[in-house]
């Protein structure tokens, strides 16, 4: 079985639970949209450099090439969800995001995506996204 864990670093989380679901067996993808710079950790993917993982472009180390190729990626939703769907969704079959207000896709579109493919969702809410911003704007 395999497991995505991501898309934001809070306190280490990420590599916490990757070393516990190794210790289990499974195999685990992470994913991390910003690099933190109290941690130095190694993640699998950044949702924002996918051009690092596709086979034509994984020779070149020419940054500018990336850059754009990451541009483009990443305005036009329609070739970003394909790559999401084909790097992330068909090889993992359980998905575990700390809540942060970001999946895989902006706007969580991802999420019906990978329910479209019977995959499992587990979404750890921590500190205070667990609260509603109205009200909690009103108590503080």
């Amino acid at each position: 079985m395999k497991v995505l864990i991501g898309c934001l670093e809070i306190c280490g989380l990420i590599n916490v639970l990757k070393d516990g679901i190794i210790k289990n067996n499974y195999t685990t993808t992470t994913v991390n949209s910003s690099q933190n710079k109290f941690y130095n950790f190694k993640y699998d993917f950044n949702p924002y450099e996918l051009s690092y993982h596709l086979s034509i472009f994984k020779f070149t180390r020419k940054r500018t090439i990336h850059r754009i190729v990451n541009t483009i990626i990443n305005r036009i939703p329609f070739v970003k969800k394909k790559l999401v769907e084909k790097l992330f969704i068909k090889k993992n079959d359980i998905f575990i995001f700390i809540w942060g207000g970001e999946t895989l896709l902006p706007d969580n579109k991802d999420l019906e995506l990978i329910k479209k493919h019977n995959k499992k969702i587990i979404q750890l809410f921590l500190g205070d996204d667990v609260r509603h911003p109205a009200s909690f704007t009103k108590e503080f």
